[in-house]
């Protein structure tokens, strides 16, 4: 989708975000966007999502790993884990990289917001 679509309902229905440059290199970026791309016509990962809100309501998010299915998926999950396949990139260090939500991303001083609010 354009972002004009995203800007037509308001700044805080969004925000754009972009990783530091010192953080992540144009292979990490190429892996990345090929990697997300087979996830298309995937389901979402419904399971995953139970299983992370598990792990953090019984205070384990930051040292047990949630579980992975090869043929479902979560947004967080086509970002961090291919920066991680392809050069170790993290949004954080206290977060195992499959357990990263879009507050960790948002959070992260690895990253900087390019556009819209903090809706986090």
């Amino acid at each position: 989708m354009p972002i004009s679509s995203y800007t037509s309902m308001g700044f805080n229905n969004f925000c754009v975000l972009r990783i530091h440059s010192d953080f992540i290199d144009q292979k990490q970026l190429e892996h990345s966007l090929l990697k997300a791309q087979t996830y298309e016509g995937k389901k979402y990962d419904w399971l995953l999502i139970f299983h992370l809100f598990w792990l953090y309501l019984t205070g384990s998010r930051k040292v047990k790993e949630a579980g992975d299915w090869d043929n479902s998926w979560i947004c967080s999950e086509l970002i961090a884990v291919p920066l991680w396949e392809h050069g170790e990139f993290r949004f954080t260090d206290n977060i195992p990289v499959t357990n990263i939500v879009p507050g960790d991303i948002r959070k992260s001083d690895r990253i900087f917001l390019v556009m819209g609010n903090d809706v986090l």
